[in-house]
């Protein structure tokens, strides 16, 4: 979601750099020979801001009034802590690491393979891309087939229309440099125009729609998914300076406390009945067409970046062509946008089969590994009490999420 520029760093051209290997005789490269690196703690807090905000926001009115809004705000603030606590670990890990081997840790799959956990690392992260994008595919379809005529035929054939046009924006923009800075500034705009139109124009609800318990842990799922920060953070930290890299927990904390306000104030301020924040608007009303549009826009940037990401990350362990990756990335991607057509219900599972291991509970496993003080005391009683909660979470939003696309389906 976030780019910064041909002269300044992206949050992904870190994952687009050649990995340092393990067995590699020589010495590390440095991040500089290969981009600008960020001189500011507070811009790379705004870059991580940038990152996180997407998708997920759209549904958080849904998912909190499901939990109440003080327990659902409540979880939000809970999950920010831990992220905060995990994000330390992980970057301190990535220090330990880097002090150790003797290269430049630029990404989770870098730290991961001097970890006993870099198989399950690479199984989420690359599945956690995949669903991202089949929700970003998912939504721009919803947005724009809304405004012509609602049919799941037309859903189909449109994301399959929306994926050939993505595919080509993937072969033109292969870099973060050849999308230069303003995508950035595209991309948080456009997501900050969405919610404040969904606010100001939306329709009076008369009832709320019936409440399930067996929702609760897909809501938590759903609200985790929202919230999460470490994929993508020691792409950020390998793109600063030296003497701005010891300033990036406190980047990960201004992100955290800039986009857990507008969080907040998007739960207390926009309406709660609709799964999709959009859904609120009237249909056929020139307000619906531009916010349409405008998430349209901001999701076509999202799915770009993070396809660019995925290909390129794959050029490892593939020797397939750039052009075929992405189009075999985009068939994969339609495929989960058709299989799970339900934005709040592939939302929620997102959240509990990938984002919370990813962004929870890996980071603390990493610390563990590679941080002898973790393994005792205190941190060790609060490392292994965040990997239990989390795991719990994670197993009861998996079986929620899938009752729940389960019962979707039916009633279509």
């Amino acid at each position: 979601m976030s780019d910064h520029s041909s002269d300044d760093v992206s949050l992904e051209t870190a994952t687009l750099v050649q990995p340092n290997h393990p067995d590699s005789n020589s010495p590390p490269t440095s991040p500089s020979s290969s981009f600008n690196l960020l001189n500011s703690p507070f811009l790379a807090g705004l870059l991580i801001t940038a990152e996180v905000v997407g998708t997920g926001i759209l549904s958080l009115p849904f998912f909190c009034s499901i939990l109440t809004k003080p327990w659902g705000i409540t979880y939000l603030l809970l999950n920010i802590v831990i992220n905060y606590y995990a994000g330390i670990r992980l970057t301190h890990s990535a220090s330990v690491v880097e002090k150790r081997e003797g290269i430049i840790v630029r990404d989770l799959l870098e730290l991961s393979k001097y970890t006993s956990h870099h198989s399950l690392t690479l199984l989420i992260y690359y599945l956690n891309l995949l669903l991202v994008m089949g929700s970003y595919l998912l939504t721009i379809s919803s947005s724009l087939s809304s405004l012509i005529y609602p049919h799941i035929i037309l859903h189909t054939i449109l994301t399959g229309f929306i994926a050939i046009i993505l595919i080509g924006l993937s072969l033109k923009y292969r870099t973060m440099s050849k999308l230069g800075r303003l995508p950035t500034y595209v991309s948080i705009i456009t997501i900050t125009l969405v919610v404040l139109f969904c606010i100001l124009g939306a329709q009076s609800s008369t009832s709320s729609p019936p409440i399930n318990p067996l929702q609760i842990p897909s809501s938590l799922a759903g609200i985790s998914f929202a919230v999460s920060s470490q994929k993508l953070l020691l792409n950020v930290r390998a793109s600063m300076t030296i003497e701005a890299k010891s300033e990036i927990n406190y980047s990960l904390s201004l992100a955290l406390a800039l986009y857990g306000f507008f969080y907040i104030l998007t739960i207390l301020s926009a309406p709660d009945d609709e799964p999709l924040l959009l859904n609120v608007l009237e249909n056929g009303t020139v307000l619906k067409r531009l916010t349409s549009l405008l998430l349209s826009i901001h999701l076509i940037i999202s799915f770009t970046i993070n396809c660019q990401c995925f290909n390129s990350s794959l050029t490892s362990y593939t020797s397939l062509s750039y052009p075929k990756k992405a189009a075999l990335t985009c068939f994969s991607v339609w495929l989960v946008a058709n299989g799970v057509p339900f934005f709040d219900d592939l939302t929620s599972f997102i959240g509990a089969v990938t984002t919370i291991p990813l962004t929870l509970i890996l980071p603390v496993l990493y610390a563990l590994t590679t941080d002898e003080n973790v393994t005792k005391g205190f941190d060790k009683k609060l490392t292994w009490g965040i990997v239990s909660g989390s795991f719990i979470i994670t197993v009861c939003g998996v079986l929620s999420s899938v009752w729940k696309i389960n019962n979707d389906w039916k009633t279509i």
